[in-house]
C-alpha cells in the first residue's frame, strides 16, 4: 500500500516537483534497500504508463528511469531486462523519449563500484541491450520533431551505446538471417545510421551538434569493426559528407552568458573540431572530404581557409595513403595555390604588408603540407612538390643571384626603388615561398629530406659554395673577392638551408629516431642533413672573414658610395647588405643549434633503447656540433650583435632593428636574436657518451671554452678604450646588454651559470680600474642598475645540482666584486679625487653630476645597491668577512667624524660599508658583533648631526645609507635582552632624544632631516619584530608632525630631554618631510634609502607573522586621533562638502602627508579592511594636501595653508608625492567598489563622504607646476623638473578617479555635483600632456552622458 501511495505521488500531476522528486526517493530507497522489487514498481505504474495523459506517462518513466540509475548495482538480470522492456517500449513513446533515453543510458553503462551491493553486480543482457538499441533507431527516425533536450538525450544513448561496444558486439555476433523485425540485430548498424542521418538533418542547436559530430565518429567506428559489414558506411557516405559539408567552415558566435548561468557556452573552437574529427573518421569519406576542403581552400574567407588547412591536417593523417592516393594532385594543386600567394601579392614590410594574411596563409600550408605529405608516404606528394616549376624557378633565382644579374646586387646593397628593387623584392618573395616549400617536405620524413636535398637544396649548394669561392660570373661589380660579390646569393643560399635544418630540427623534438623507425629512408635522410650541415657551416666559415674584416683585408667595396669605413666589422659590405647578412648569420647558427639540440635528444633515446650499430650512432653524431664549431658559433654570433649596434650608431638610427627580407620585411634586431642564440648555445646538452666515442667526438660541449671566449669578447667590447668614439659608446652599451641577458639566465642552465660567474670576476677591473681604464658614467650608470636588479639576484638564486660549482664560482666573483668596490672606495677617499672638481677624477663614485638627473639617482646610490646585492650572494664566511671589513670603515668614520665634527666623514667607502652590512643575512652576525656594528653607526650618526657638527654634515651622501644599515642590525639582533637594552641605554638617549626640545624652545630649529630618517628607520626595522618599542617612536615621528615648525617637545614625546638637544639641521620642513615619509616606511613591503634596502623578506630580515597588519592598526590609530584634534573646516552651501571652503583646515601639512604616505605603502588589502577609519582621514588628508598644491584659497583672501596651526610647510614635491599616492588608493577603492566583489564597509564609508571625494578629485584637477611651486616655496632650477612630472601624475590620478566615481558610487548621490565635475575636467582638456587631455576627454563623455 506505501509503494502504490508512493507511486501515485510520483506520477500525480497536481503535485508540485518537490513532492514528485520526494516520492521518487522514497521508491529508490525502497528499491535500493531491496524492500520492493522492480516488478511491484512495474505493476503499480501501469496505470501511468499506459495513462492517455502525456505528463502522467512521462512521470511513470522517470520513476523507472532514476531506478535504472541510481539502483544499477543490486537489480539482477531479471530486474534489468524487465526494466529494458519497459524503458524500450517508453522510447517509442515520444512524450516519454527524453526521460527513456535517459535511462536507457543507465543501463547500458557499466555499473559503478561503487553502487554494487554485497553479490558482484549483473551484466545487462545482449537481448535486452538489443531491444534498447533498436527502440534507439526507431525514436530517432522522429528526433526531428522532439525538443532540444530530447534530442540531446537520444544522441547521448546513441553514443552510449556505440562508445559501450553494444552495437559492435551485437552486430558482429547476429545471425545472417536476423530475428525478423523493424531493425533485426544484423541490420542493426544499418538501421542505426540510417536512423541518424534522419535525425540530424537540419540540426541547428550547439549542443546537439556537438554529440553529433562525436556519433558519426562512433558510427564509422562501428562500421569497421570486425565482424561488421562496411558495404552499408560506404554507400552512405556521400550523403554522410553532404551532411557534414552543409557546416563547414563553422560559423557560430556563441551567445553571452547568462548572469548566474552554471553550463558554459559552446565555443566555435569545439564546434570545429568536432566537425574535424567527424570528417576524419574513415577513409570512406575521403573523396567527398577532400574535394569539400580543396574548393574551400581557394575562398577568399579567411575562417574558411583555415578551417580548411586544420581539416586537411587532420584528416590526411586519418585516411592513411590507399584513401589519399586518388586525390593527392588535387590536394597539392590547392596547397600550391596558397603557398605561393605571397609571390603574387606584395607581401612585405611585416604585419601591415600582410593585411589579407597571405603570409600567415602561405605558413599554414606549409605546415599542411608537411603532414599530408607525411600520410602520403615517401615518393608520393613530396615528389610531386618537388618537381613542380617553382622549385626549378627557386634554383634559378638563386642561381641569378650568384652571377650578379640586376635586380639581386641592387637590393643587396640597399639599392633605392626603381625596376631592380621590384625584381630584387620579387626575388625575396620567391626564396621565402621555396623555403617554406622546402621545409614543409623536409619535414615530413627522411625520405623526402633526401628527395629535397637531390632535387633543390644540393643544386642550392653549389651555388652557395661558388658564390662564397668562385670568381664572379659576370654583371658583378669586378671584385677579386667573391664573398663581397653576392651577397643575396649567401643570403638566399642560407636561408632556405638554415629553413630546412629548422624544420627538421622541430620534428625531431619528441620524435622517434628516423633511422631506427626506417633504416633505408633514415639512412639516405641522415646524408642529406649532413650534407647541408656541411653547407651551411662551411658559408659560415667563409663569413668569419669579412665579418671579423680588418684594414688589411676590407679592400674591396660592393658599393662604394654607401660603403662604410674600412675600420667597421664588415667593411666588405654596404651598410644594408651587411645588415642582412648579420641576420643571415643568425638565423643559421639558431637553425645548427637547434638541430643539435634534437640529435642530441634522438641519441639519448638510442642509447638508452639500447642495440643501436656504432655506425648508425656515429652518422648521427656528425650531425651535431663540435667544440670548435660551438665556440666559432658563439664568437660569430657575438661579433653580429656588437656588429650591429656599431652599424645603429654610424648610421644615426636609433633602433637596432632593421627590415629583414628574410622575414617578409619584419622589422628584426640582430642583437636580440643574437642574444636569444647565445642563451640557446649556453643550454646545449652534451652527447651522450656512447655516441660521441661512436663518432669519435668530445662527450663535453666545451662549455668553459666558450664561456672565456664570451666574456673575453665581451669585456674587451665594454673596455674604456672601446667605447671612447659613437660607435664605441654604442658596441659597449650592446655588450653590457648581451652580458646581462646571458648573465641574467643563470638559474635556467649551468651554461648561463657558469658565464655569469665569470663575468662577473671579470667586471671589477672594468668598474674600479685605473684613471687611464675608468669607464665612461653613460655605461658605469646602467652596468651598476643591472647588477644590481638583474645579474645578482639571479646569481643569488638557488641552483640546481647540476649548477652548483657554478654557484659556488658566482659567490665568489660576488665577494671578489665587493671587496674590490670597498679597496677602491677607501683609496679614493684617500686620494684627491675626492675633493676634485674634475669628472674624470670624479669617477667612479660620483660622475660628473653627483646628484643625478631628476628621474635617475645618484651615482653613489647605484654603487650601494650594486655592493648589497652582491653581499647577498657571497655565503657565510664571505659575508663575515666583509662584515669585518665594513664594521671597521664604520668605526674609523665614526672616530673621526667625533674628532672632526663630522668633516672627516668618507664620501665613498662609508656608503658601501653601510650597504655591505645591509646586506647580510640575518643569522651571519653574532650578538656581539651586531652591537658593536649598531653602537658605530649610532656614534657616527650622532656625530655627524650633533650642534658641533661641521656645515653641511647633515646632508651627507653616507647618512642615508648609514641610517639603513643601522636599521638591518637592529632587526638582525639574535639577543632579545641585549636589543632591549642597547634601545633603552643607547637608542634613546642618542637619536630618540635628539627629536625633542624642551619646552619653552619651541621655536628653536628643528632636528636635522637625518636624525628623523635614522628614527624612522630604526622604527622600521622593530615594526618587522613586532617589538614594543615601536609605539614610543611613532608618537616621535607623530610630535613632530604635529607641533609647530616641525620641533616636538619632550611633553609632546614625554621623555627627558636636556636643553641641549636641539639639533640644528634643514630645518622644519625637511624634518617634518622625513617624519611624514616615515609612516609610509613603517609599513612598505620593500624600502630604500640611498641605494640601500631593507625589504622585508625572510632571507634578508627578521619578519614576524602579521608585522604589517599590527604596524598599521598602529600608525592608523595614531594619525586618526591625532586628526581628531583639528576641527574639520566649514563649506558653503551647508551639507555640500564639495564646494569651496569658507574657513582654512587647520589640519597640519606634515600629517596630511603622513595619513597619505601610510595608505599608499599600505597593502590595498589592509586599507580595505580598515576603510571606515581610513576613509575620512585620508579623503580630509588628501583634500588638505590638493588644496595647498592647488592654492585654491580656503577662505576669503587667505592663502592655502594658512593659520596658525598648519604647521611648517613641507616641500612641494613630497606634498605631490603623498596626494598621488592618496589618489591611487581612493581609485583602487572606487574600482573595487565598481568590481564583481564590492565591500560593502567600503562602500558605505564612500558613500558617506562622497562630496569630500568630489571635493578632492576637483581640487587635485588644478594642481600645476606653477602653482604648487608657489605654494611650497621656489622650486625652479633641477627642482622643477620632478615637480613637474609629480603634478602631472597628481592630475593624472585624479581624473581616473573621475572616470571610477561614476561606477562605484550611487548615481544619485553624485547628481547634485555633477556640474561641478563637469567644469574641472574642461579645465584639463588643454593641459600640456596628451595623456592627460585623453582621459578629460573620456571623463567629460561619461560625466555628459548621465
Amino acid at each position: 500500500m506505501a509503494a502504490q501511495l508512493s507511486v501515485q505521488r510520483a506520477c500525480s500531476e497536481l503535485g508540485d516537483d518537490e513532492s514528485r522528486s520526494s516520492a521518487r526517493d522514497e521508491i529508490v530507497l525502497a528499491v535500493g534497500e531491496r524492500k520492493m522489487t522492480v516488478l511491484e514498481v512495474a505493476l503499480a505504474l501501469q496505470g501511468p504508463l499506459t495513462s492517455p495523459e502525456r505528463e502522467a506517462r512521462e512521470n511513470g518513466t522517470r520513476v523507472l528511469g532514476e531506478i535504472a540509475s541510481r539502483c544499477r548495482g543490486v537489480l539482477n538480470s531479471g530486474e534489468l531486462h524487465t526494466l529494458s522492456e519497459f524503458l524500450a517500449a517508453r522510447l517509442r513513446d515520444w512524450p516519454c523519449a527524453g526521460a527513456a533515453a535517459t535511462a536507457c543510458r543507465a543501463l547500458l553503462q557499466p555499473p559503478s563500484p561503487y553502487d554494487a551491493g554485497p553479490a558482484p553486480a549483473a551484466t545487462l543482457g545482449e537481448a535486452s541491450a538489443g531491444a534498447i538499441l533498436e527502440a534507439t533507431a526507431e525514436a530517432l527516425r522522429t528526433a526531428q520533431s522532439l525538443r532540444q533536450e530530447e534530442r540531446s538525450a537520444l544522441l547521448q544513448l546513441l553514443l552510449a551505446a556505440l562508445g559501450g561496444g553494444w552495437a559492435a558486439r551485437l552486430a558482429a555476433a547476429a545471425p545472417a538471417g536476423g530475428a525478423g523485425g523493424a531493425a533485426a540485430p544484423s541490420g542493426l548498424a544499418p538501421a542505426l545510421l540510417d536512423a541518424f542521418l534522419g535525425a540530424v538533418d537540419g540540426e541547428k542547436d550547439p549542443r546537439c551538434l556537438l554529440l553529433a559530430f562525436e556519433s558519426v565518429a562512433e558510427l564509422c567506428r562501428l562500421f569497421h569493426s570486425r565482424g561488421v559489414d562496411p558495404a552499408p558506411l560506404r554507400q552512405a557516405s556521400e550523403e554522410l559528407v553532404d551532411w557534414l559539408a552543409t557546416y563547414f567552415p563553422i560559423s557560430f558566435n556563441p551567445p553571452p552568458a547568462a548572469p548566474g548561468a552554471r553550463n558554459r557556452s559552446i565555443t566555435r573552437a569545439e564546434l570545429a573540431a568536432g566537425l574535424h574529427a567527424a570528417m576524419a573518421s574513415s577513409p570512406f569519406l575521403a573523396g567527398g572530404v577532400l574535394q569539400l576542403l580543396a574548393e574551400k581552400l581557394s575562398s577568399t574567407y579567411r575562417p574558411a581557409k583555415e578551417d580548411s588547412l586544420s581539416a586537411l591536417r587532420r584528416c590526411c593523417a586519418a585516411y592513411g595513403p590507399d584513401a589519399l592516393a586518388p586525390h593527392l594532385g588535387q590536394v597539392w594543386s590547392a596547397l600550391r595555390s596558397e603557398l605561393l600567394q605571397p609571390v603574387s601579392h606584395n607581401c612585405g614590410g611585416g604585419a601591415a604588408g600582410d593585411a589579407d594574411g597571405h603570409v600567415a596563409g602561405a605558413a599554414a600550408a606549409a605546415a599542411c603540407l608537411t603532414a599530408v605529405a607525411r600520410a602520403a608516404g615517401p615518393g608520393a606528394l613530396d615528389r610531386t612538390a618537388l618537381q613542380d616549376a617553382s622549385m626549378s624557378d627557386l634554383v634559378a633565382v638563386v642561381r641569378a643571384a650568384r652571377g650578379g644579374e640586376p635586380g639581386a646586387g641592387a637590393a643587396g646593397g640597399g639599392g633605392g626603388g626603381g625596376p631592380s628593387s621590384t625584381v630584387a623584392a620579387r626575388a625575396d618573395r620567391q626564396v621565402l615561398c621555396g623555403a617554406l616549400l622546402v621545409s614543409a617536405v623536409c619535414a615530413a620524413g627522411p625520405g623526402s629530406t633526401a628527395a629535397a636535398q637531390t632535387a633543390v637544396l644540393g643544386p642550392v649548394q653549389a651555388v652557395l659554395a661558388e658564390a662564397l669561392a668562385g670568381p664572379a660570373g659576370g654583371g658583378g661589380s669586378g671584385s677579386g673577392t667573391a664573398v663581397y660579390d653576392r651577397p643575396d646569393a649567401v643570403m638566399y643560399g642560407m636561408t632556405l638551408l638554415a629553413s630546412a635544418a629548422e624544420a627538421v630540427a622541430a620534428e625531431l623534438v619528441g620524435g622517434p629516431p628516423a633511422c631506427v623507425s626506417s633504416p633505408a629512408d633514415g639512412a639516405a635522410g641522415v646524408a642529406a642533413m649532413t650534407d647541408m650541415k656541411r653547407a651551411l657551416t662551411a658559408a659560415l666559415s667563409a663569413l668569419s672573414g669579412p665579418l671579423l674584416a680588418t684594414d688589411a683585408d676590407a679592400d674591396v667595396s660592393m658599393d662604394t658610395d654607401s660603403a662604410p669605413p674600412p675600420s667597421s666589422p664588415l667593411a666588405g659590405f654596404s651598410p644594408a647588405a651587411a645588415a642582412q647578412l648579420r641576420l643571415a648569420v643568425v638565423a643559421a647558427w639558431r637553425a645548427l643549434l637547434s638541430l643539435h639540440m634534437g640529435y642530441v635528444g634522438v641519441l639519448a633515446g638510442m642509447v638508452s633503447s639500447g642495440g643501436v650499430p656504432p655506425e648508425a650512432l656515429a652518422a648521427l653524431a656528425a650531425l651535431t656540433l663540435s667544440p670548435e664549431e660551438v665556440a666559432a658559433a658563439a664568437e660569430q654570433l657575438c661579433t653580429c650583435a656588437l656588429a650591429a649596434a656599431a652599424a645603429a650608431a654610424a648610421g644615426g638610427s636609433g633602433s637596432v632593428a632593421v627590415p629583414s627580407r628574410m622575414a617578409w620585411g619584419r622589422q628584426v634586431d640582430a642583437c636580440q636574436e643574437a642574444a636569444a642564440a647565445l642563451q640557446q648555445l649556453l643550454s646545449l646538452p652534451s652527447l651522450p657518451a656512447e655516441a660521441a666515442a661512436s663518432g669519435g667526438r668530445n662527450a663535453a660541449t666545451s662549455a668553459e671554452a666558450v664561456v672565456t671566449l664570451l666574456v673575453r669578447q665581451l669585456t674587451e667590447a665594454m673596455s674604456p678604450a672601446s667605447s671612447t668614439a659613437a660607435e664605441g659608446a654604442a658596441t659597449a652599451a650592446e655588450a653590457l646588454r648581451l652580458a646581462v641577458s646571458l648573465a641574467e639566465a643563470a638559474s635556467q642552465s649551468p651554461g648561463a651559470a657558469a658565464f655569469s660567474a665569470a663575468w662577473l670576476a671579470a667586471l671589477p677591473p672594468l668598474l674600479v680600474g685605473t684613471p687611464s681604464r675608468r669607464p665612461r658614467e653613460s655605461w658605469l650608470r646602467p652596468c651598476l642598475a643591472q647588477l644590481a636588479s638583474r645579474v645578482l639576484p639571479a646569481a643569488a638564486r638557488t641552483p640546481s645540482s647540476a649548477a652548483a660549482a657554478a654557484a659556488a664560482a658566482a659567490s665568489l666573483a660576488a665577494h671578489g666584486l665587493a671587496a674590490a668596490a670597498l679597496t677602491a672606495a677607501a683609496e679614493w677617499d684617500a686620494s684627491a679625487a675626492a675633493a676634485s672638481d674634475d669628472a674624470e677624477q670624479a669617477m667612479p663614485f660620483v660622475g660628473i653630476d653627483a646628484s643625478g638627473g631628476f628621474d635617475e639617482p645618484p651615482l653613489m646610490d647605484a654603487w650601494c645597491a650594486a655592493v648589497e646585492a652582491a653581499v647577498s650572494c657571497c655565503d657565510d664566511n664571505q659575508q663575515l668577512g666583509l662584515a669585518m671589513e665594513a664594521a671597521e670603515v664604520v668605526s674609523a668614520a665614526a672616530a673621526a667624524a667625533a674628532a672632526a665634527n663630522g668633516a672627516a666623514m668618507p664620501r665613498a667607502a662609508l656608503p658601501l660599508a653601510a650597504a655591505v652590512i645591509a646586506g647580510l643575512r640575518p643569522a651571519v652576525l653574532a650578538p656581539h658583533s651586531t652591537q658593536a656594528v649598531a653602537d658605530g653607526l649610532l656614534r657616527l650618526l650622532s656625530a655627524a648631526t650633533s650642534p658641533a657638527a661641521a656645515s653641511g654634515t647633515a646632508t651627507h651622501p653616507a647618512l642615508r645609507p648609514a641610517a639603513v644599515a643601522l636599521a638591518a642590525a637592529v632587526n638582525r639582533w639574535q639577543d632579545a635582552a641585549a636589543l632591549d637594552a642597547w634601545l633603552t641605554s643607547a637608542f634613546r638617549p642618542t637619536l630618540l632624544a635628539a627629536l625633542a626640545v624642551p619646552p619653552g624652545r619651541t621655536a628653536a630649529a628643528a632636528p636635522a632631516a637625518a636624525v628623523v630618517a635614522a628614527v624612522g628607520w630604526v622604527g622600521r626595522a622593530l615594526a618587522l619584530r613586532t617589538h614594543p618599542a615601536l609605539s614610543e617612536i611613532t608618537t616621535a615621528l607623530l610630535a613632530c608632525l604635529t607641533s609647530p615648525s616641525g620641533v616636538a617637545t619632550s611633553d609632546d614625546m614625554e621623555v627627558d630631554a636636556p636643553a641641549a638637544a636641539a639639533v640644528p639641521g634643514a630645518g622644519g620642513a625637511a624634518g617634518s618631510a622625513e617624519a611624514a615619509a616615515a609612516f609610509g616606511l613603517l609599513v612598505a613591503e620593500a624600502a630604500e634609502a640611498g641605494g640601500v634596502e631593507l625589504a622585508a623578506r625572510p632571507a634578508a630580515a627578521v619578519c614576524r607573522v602579521l608585522w604589517q597588519q599590527r604596524c598599521f592598526s598602529m600608525c592608523l590609530q595614531a594619525l586618526a586621533q591625532a586628526a581628531s584634534a583639528y576641527t574639520p573646516p566649514a563649506y558653503s552651501s551647508a551639507g555640500d562638502a564639495g564646494g569651496p571652503a569658507l574657513t582654512p583646515d587647520p589640519l597640519p601639512l606634515p600629517l596630511a602627508a603622513a595619513a597619505g604616505n601610510l595608505a599608499a605603502a599600505a597593502p590595498a588589502a589592509l586599507c580595505r579592511q580598515d576603510a571606515p577609519r581610513l576613509v575620512p582621514l585620508l579623503v580630509r588628508s588628501a583634500r588638505r594636501l590638493a588644496a595647498a598644491l592647488s592654492k585654491a584659497p580656503s577662505a576669503p583672501g587667505e592663502p592655502s595653508g594658512a593659520g596658525p596651526s598648519s604647521g611648517p610647510s613641507l616641500p612641494p614635491v613630497a606634498l605631490a608625492a603623498a596626494l598621488r599616492g592618496a589618489l591611487r588608493v581612493v581609485r583602487e577603492w572606487l574600482n573595487t567598489q565598481a568590481g564583481p566583489q564590492p565591500n560593502e564597509a567600503l562602500g558605505k564609508a564612500l558613500v558617506d563622504c562622497a562630496p569630500e571625494l568630489v571635493g578632492l578629485v576637483c581640487a587635485a584637477t588644478a594642481v600645476t607646476a606653477g602653482s604648487a611651486s608657489s605654494s611650497g616655496g621656489a622650486c625652479g632650477g633641477a627642482g622643477a623638473a620632478p615637480l613637474g612630472a609629480a603634478t602631472c601624475a597628481v592630475r593624472e590620478e585624479a581624473l581616473r578617479c573621475v572616470l571610477a566615481l561614476m561606477d562605484a558610487v550611487p548615481y544619485h548621490v553624485l547628481h547634485p555635483m555633477r556640474q561641478q565635475v563637469l567644469r574641472c575636467v574642461t579645465r584639463t582638456l588643454d593641459d600640456n600632456k596628451r595623456g592627460i587631455r585623453q582621459l578629460a576627454v573620456k571623463a567629460r563623455r561619461v560625466w555628459a552622458d548621465k
